[in-house]
């Protein structure tokens, strides 16, 4: 979770920066994306072995474009 990580970081050493709604609104969707993309591969891992498990990666793959 790398970008959940780095503003977690950035936003405890610096506080809060001045950006506008929009870039905001941008970042958050980043790290939302990023947690849903974390949370089908944990899903994905309890289905190793199955033949549901490959459903999981279509699912990812919509995600990340």
């Amino acid at each position: 979770m790398r970008y959940t990580n780095y503003f977690g970081r950035h936003f405890k050493e610096h506080g809060q920066p001045h950006l506008s709604n929009d870039c905001y609104k941008i970042y958050f969707n980043l790290v939302c994306l990023e947690n849903k993309i974390h949370g089908i591969e944990i899903i994905k891992k309890k289905y190793k072995g199955t033949n549901q498990y490959f459903q999981f990666d279509f699912e990812i793959e919509k995600l990340r474009n």
